[in-house]
């Protein structure tokens, strides 16, 4: 139950962080001037930021796992 609460949480955490450096890096990066910030807006929460969220609850569930088992070898 632990495991799945920190990896939900870090998935929420990593679904804010990703959604929001990816519009600003899309901001910079794209030339499209035409619809630049519905561009940025849709691909940062459609596309960056469920692939963070993903990433972050596979890291916070790795991380439960490998402190547990450190803590069992002591």
């Amino acid at each position: 139950m632990k495991r799945m609460l920190v990896g939900l949480l870090c998935g929420i955490c990593g679904y804010i962080v990703t959604v929001e450096a990816s519009y600003f890096l899309i901001l910079l990066i794209s030339s499209n001037r035409r619809d630049l910030s519905l561009v940025a807006a849709i691909n940062s929460a459609l596309v960056f930021g469920p692939g963070g969220a993903v990433a972050a609850f596979a890291v916070g569930v790795m991380w439960v796992v490998r402190r547990r088992r450190i803590a069992a070898l002591h």
